[in-house]
């Protein structure tokens, strides 16, 4: 049986009783912790399931005795007690028990006279015959936190009908007026440790990065992201640790995990921890994809959903330069020619991972500007006067922090490891002996007398 606190809420007061022997201290354990949560110790007995599944239906009554129910939601991914990612309509639920559970959260609201929307908890069992058999948990006099998934199916505004039932109107629809379209998942961004037990987590929201999407409205491409905090707010202890509900909508289940996962994926929050890669294991493991559902989910899938090897290094470095934005780093010159400059091609290199301090790079050297992309002014009449490699030789290309001196640029480049100043002849350039060249090349240490080839310096 389960023991839990009547006035409870977000899995607190709550005690799972296996043995007559443990049910007095597990009552202890429930009313106290009831007491200090809620200022309130009763409690209620219930039955426990041992492969529960929480299905949620949306109800509506006004003052003019109307009744309604907006079909349901399945919210069985929980972790401590608490939702995670809840989808409507309910995967696998016939239409016979769709219709019997509605029918029975009505009757429950108008069993008490209840006006405004309300949602009706069940608990639910598989049954031999594949489907579901239910029982009445609790009923929450409010909207709940995932209400845009019922919006999202109807096409309604929940909090219109609200505001409508509360002016005395009736409710805009009847019963067999009321239809659903396609399949909505919302998953709870949270500020909390998943690897750490689920502890909230606190901060400044120093970035907040999400897909191009819209909010507190329903778009049937665009994710909804509902969310009251931006970049710069600070995450207290104070409150709960949810920050954002993202919701997606598609034409099947399918559609919405694929918009769900494109979602997750480009959301991005940097300043304290979130649960929003977790989200994304969760939304792609084999139980939530083959909507194999219950409240246990997460429990059966740890080994995919905490105990995954982590990345490598080396690919965990490769992707951060991959993600960072373009900027002068180095280049590898195939195309340039005695002639002049041509453009060059860009590519990936450890160079992008290295400090200001480090010698600077172009990506292409272009004519007809004003300024040469090797930093020195030229005629835009004119080629530019640096050179490079021939063009059968891959000819790494960097120039270091440059800065005006006398009236002309000074530019120190690095072709091959020779180091070569455009403002000098060729007879004195010397080539750099360490390779990787070190971060400032230009002391003593970092030379040999050798001479630059010609065609690779020239005086400017």
């Amino acid at each position: 049986m389960l023991i839990k606190a009547s006035a409870g809420g977000g899995g607190k007061g709550m005690r799972r009783v296996e043995a007559p022997a443990e049910f007095a201290a597990a009552l202890e354990s429930c009313r106290r912790e009831a007491r200090n949560a809620f200022g309130d110790d009763a409690v209620l007995v219930e039955r426990y399931v041992t492969r529960p599944r929480h299905i949620e239906i949306q109800v509506f009554a006004d003052t003019h005795g109307q009744a309604v129910y907006l079909f349901e939601r399945d919210c069985s991914v929980q972790r401590r007690h608490q939702k995670v990612l809840e989808e409507a309509p309910a995967p696998g639920l016939s239409e016979t028990r769709r219709r019997e559970m509605g029918e029975a959260a009505v009757a429950a609201a108008r069993a008490v006279g209840y006006v405004g929307a309300g949602t009706v908890e069940f608990i639910a069992e598989p049954t031999d015959t594949g489907d579901l058999r239910f029982y009445f948990m609790e009923m929450n006099t409010r909207l709940q936190v995932e209400h845009p998934v019922t919006e999202a199916i109807t096409g309604l505004d929940l909090v219109e009908w609200q505001l409508r039932v509360a002016a005395g109107e009736r409710l805009p629809l009847a019963q067999h007026e009321l239809v659903r379209r396609g399949h909505a998942i919302e998953a709870r961004v949270c500020a909390e440790n998943p690897d750490a037990g689920f502890l909230p987590a606190i901060g400044t929201m120093s970035v907040a990065r999400w897909p191009a999407h819209v909010r507190f409205v329903h778009d049937p491409v665009r994710p909804r992201i509902d969310t009251g905090f931006g970049e710069g707010d600070e995450i207290s202890p104070h409150y709960d640790s949810m920050v954002a509900k993202l919701i997606v909508w598609g034409e099947d289940r399918g559609q919405a995990l694929a918009r769900l996962d494109a979602a997750l994926r480009d959301t991005h929050i940097v300043g304290l921890q979130t649960n929003v890669a977790f989200l994304r294991r969760v939304a792609a493991s084999r139980s939530f994809r083959e909507a194999d559902l219950d409240t246990a989910l997460i429990e059966r899938e740890r080994a995919a959903l905490f105990e995954a090897p982590p990345l490598p290094l080396e690919v965990a470095a490769a992707g951060a330069v991959a993600q960072r934005p373009p900027r002068r780093g180095p280049t590898l010159g195939r195309g340039a020619t005695a002639g002049g400059c041509t453009a060059a091609r860009r590519v990936t290199s450890t160079w992008r991972l290295a400090t200001e301090d480090a010698p600077r790079a172009w990506s292409a050297h272009t004519t007809g500007r004003s300024r040469c992309r090797c930093s020195r002014p030229v005629d835009p009449s004119r080629r530019c006067a640096c050179r490079l490699a021939p063009a059968d030789s891959a000819t790494i290309v960097t120039t270091s922090p440059w800065a005006p001196r006398a009236g002309r640029w000074r530019s120190t480049r690095w072709v091959n490891g020779w180091r070569c100043s455009p403002r000098k002849a060729s007879a004195n350039c010397v080539r750099s002996t360490h390779w990787p060249m070190p971060a400032r090349a230009h002391g003593p240490r970092a030379a040999s007398p050798h001479r630059c080839p010609a065609r690779w310096c020239r005086s400017s």
